[in-house]
């Protein structure tokens, strides 16, 4: 796969999970966003995009979290994941136009906050 075939189907994926993001939020939903970030990190780990890589895998934890019942799905949660899904589209823009992903200061805060909840949830 090219990067510019990930750039595409990962922005795709992304659309869809913010849809399910701004509807109701049952198993059906959670499980069918789980399995579109659990894609792009599998395809974000085999072309080696690393900032996509590491928030793909914290929100794949968050997420195990909420679909096993350990975490319930707060509107805290609910901002985190927006925040995620806005930050990967951003690194999948600075990735389409070829320019390093600078945003390292942004990465980091978000990394932070996604593995402080995950480490909330599982104690």
């Amino acid at each position: 796969m090219l990067l510019d075939d990930f750039i595409i189907d990962a922005n795709e994926r992304l659309f869809m999970i913010r849809d399910r993001l701004n509807g109701p939020l049952g198993q059906p939903q959670l499980a069918e966003i789980y399995k579109h970030v659990r894609t792009i990190n599998g395809l974000a780990m085999h072309l080696e995009v690393s900032h996509i890589k590491a928030i793909s895998t914290a929100i794949i934890q968050l997420l195990e979290c909420v679909i096993n019942g350990t975490a319930g799905f707060s509107g805290r949660l609910d901002n985190l994941f927006q925040d995620s899904v806005s930050f990967l589209q951003l690194c999948l823009k600075e990735l389409k136009l070829k320019i390093s992903l600078g945003c390292e200061e942004q990465y980091l805060y978000l990394l932070n906050r996604l593995q402080a909840e995950v480490t909330i949830r599982t104690g």
